[in-house]
């Protein structure tokens, strides 16, 4: 036995339950302490799940009283004794609990539950069951139901094996899911026995501990499917799809999951963590930087033209004025041989009227120019 195999971070615990279409919740169940290093050092962890027959008087309070005694019984152990006796001594000890409680309340013999455990120690898998609520290995995919299912199938199956009755009419058979064996009886006689060897665990096993309100309505492959989680979010995730299949007769649901020795949870990557989101937003919008050039060059295109029109339109403006001088020499002589006295003041309006009319023709140009072209950025 190694300190590995003890270590109280070496079984992952998950639960869910639900209560399905009925108007009462009949299902239990109880986990040891898994914080108890000392208790764990030579106990190990332990679940139990109990499935109240609610055919019967009294299931709700028959199951419950099953899980606290077994867990009662069990976490009595001494360092010295072994696993399998204390686990039948617990499994009898809650099946007379069961019995005394209906006795009290004067309905002897018409209380039941059904009751599955497991223990974990040393590597090692050690389980007990009555009734037909069931414990599954999953592992590498792989789903293996590890009890048998106490009804009165079993008879059945065995009247069709000698050929007593067909298959048809031993699958149609009312009674078929008549329980054989289940706590609450005077003699618990047929039941899995936590002497049987128990079962070498894998890194990366589940054992999976479930009442016939998850087995009985979600099929087997979606069963696998959902155990590749973690525990705790299989667990969950088992009980919502099978509600969420809204079958008007679900039963009851109770699922618990112990997952052995699993890879330590990984965190989220570097890119997925939220201090890396500046870095991942700065880089999504690099381009926009590129892209501005493009836009200035569009701007300067239409800078280019207006400057080009201002250039004529100076050009036009003194190169008019020039020519109009010259025009003014060559009749300066005959306006002042006609008229001498108004020669200064017909030369005065002479020079005033190109600048009048031409000075505004380049502000008027540039206006237009500027509104044309786009607003530079």
């Amino acid at each position: 036995m190694t300190e590995k195999a003890n270590h109280p971070n070496i079984v992952r615990p998950g639960n869910a339950q639900h209560i399905g279409a009925r108007s009462e919740q009949q299902d239990s169940f109880g986990f040891s302490a898994f914080d108890d290093a000392e208790f764990v050092k030579h106990a190990g962890f332990l679940c139990v799940v109990a499935d109240g027959m609610g055919g019967l008087a009294m299931g709700k309070e028959s199951s419950d009283t099953a899980v606290r005694t077994f867990l009662t019984t069990y976490e009595a152990k001494e360092p010295d004794e072994k696993i399998a006796e204390v686990m039948d001594r617990a499994l009898h000890a809650a099946n007379r609990a069961v019995t005394r409680r209906a006795a009290e309340a004067g309905v002897e013999g018409e209380a039941g539950t059904t009751l599955v455990a497991v223990a974990i120690h040393g590597g090692k898998l050690y389980r007990a069951a009555a009734g037909d609520s069931r414990i599954y290995l999953f592992r590498q995919g792989t789903l293996r139901q590890l009890t048998t299912d106490y009804n009165y199938g079993r008879v059945l199956d065995r009247m069709v094996a000698k050929g007593e009755i067909s298959r048809s009419e031993a699958d149609s058979h009312p009674s078929r899911a008549a329980l054989t064996s289940y706590l609450g009886k005077q003699d618990l006689d047929d039941y899995d026995q936590p002497a049987d060897p128990p079962l070498e665990l894998l890194p990366g096993d589940k054992i999976l501990l479930a009442s016939d309100g998850l087995f009985g309505f979600l099929p087997t492959e979606e069963i696998i499917r959902l155990l590749a989680a973690e525990p705790q979010p299989a667990a969950e995730a088992l009980v919502q799809a099978t509600i969420g299949r809204q079958s008007p007769y679900q039963d009851n649901i109770t699922v618990a999951v112990l997952g052995y020795d699993l890879p330590p949870v990984t965190p989220p990557a570097e890119t997925q963590r939220r201090d890396s989101e500046p870095k991942s937003t700065v880089a999504a919008r690099a381009p926009k930087k590129d892209a501005a050039p493009k836009k200035a060059s569009g701007t300067g295109k239409w800078a280019k033209i207006a400057l080009l029109i201002l250039g004529l339109a100076i050009a036009g403006f003194f190169g008019g004025r020039y020519f109009g001088e010259q025009g003014l020499k060559e009749a300066a002589p005959a306006a002042v041989s006609d008229k001498p006295a108004q020669g200064p003041a017909t030369d005065k309006k002479t020079e005033q009227a190109p600048e009048k009319s031409t000075g505004k023709t380049p502000e008027k140009t540039l206006e237009k120019t500027d509104k044309a072209a786009p607003p530079a950025k």
